[in-house]
């Protein structure tokens, strides 16, 4: 029996050069043998594309550039459906998206394929260490009673441990840094942002697919390291 056929994108820009030497190092000792990585550069500009495709498409990685846009959102918006694109084009079965700064083990894809889900990511952390602020990368249903309607919310501290190691959960949605999806709902749903909104593309999309009929889950045993930056910093959100 073929083995499903994974295609792999990172988004990156320069403001990730931080922990990109180590990212790519972690990204090579992936074991899952079905899989191809390409790296989508949206940085202003074109010369950290040059930069990255002398430095790692030797190693394996194929690098491509999209452009940035107006903010950190939309450019981020456009580079997932470029991966999306490319994927349709392709004949793979499952859709990983992986973060810039996010650091599974190196068994993330064999574990996360077993799984046979439609959608399924691995745990990591947001919020920074010094501050005691970090909380898994979970939202949660959320009714908001002033205005009548549902939306989505982060998980709360006090709820850490109830996400913590207790296997494949289903969510209402987590961020792409390691999610992993299945052929079908790629066909089905792109990549989306609202101008202004305060949320990402990831909670766009995972509700379209909640829409769509497909559940979201996360493998809470996998926690993957978060190296973060501060999103308070970036000054074209």
């Amino acid at each position: 029996m073929r083995l499903p056929r994974v295609l792999t994108f990172t988004v990156i820009y320069d403001g990730k050069d931080y922990c990109a030497e180590e990212f790519f190092e972690n990204a090579q000792k992936f074991t899952y043998k079905y899989n191809e990585h390409i790296i989508i550069d949206n940085s202003a500009g074109l010369d950290y594309y040059n930069k990255l495709k002398e430095r790692y498409e030797p190693l394996g990685f194929k690098v491509y550039h999209t452009e940035r846009g107006n903010t950190t959102r939309e450019a981020l918006t456009r580079s997932q459906n470029f991966a999306r694109k490319l994927f349709l084009e392709g004949e793979y079965d499952y859709l990983f998206s992986l973060e810039s700064d996010i650091f599974p083990k190196a068994n993330i894809l064999d574990v996360l394929v077993s799984h046979n889900l439609d959608v399924v990511g691995a745990l990591y952390m947001l919020g920074f260490k010094h501050d005691h602020t970090r909380t898994p990368c979970i939202m949660l249903d959320h009714y908001k009673e002033a205005t009548n309607t549902w939306g989505t919310r982060i998980l709360q501290k006090q709820e850490f441990m109830d996400y913590m190691n207790k296997g494949v959960k289903e969510v209402a949605a987590g961020g792409m840094g390691a999610t992993l999806m299945y052929r079908e709902v790629v066909e089905k749903v792109a990549y989306t942002y609202i101008p202004g909104h305060r949320a990402h593309s990831d909670v766009f999309w995972c509700n379209d697919a909640r829409k769509a009929g497909y559940l979201i889950c996360v493998d809470t045993n996998v926690l993957c390291d978060h190296k973060n930056s501060d999103w308070t910093k970036v000054t074209d959100r």
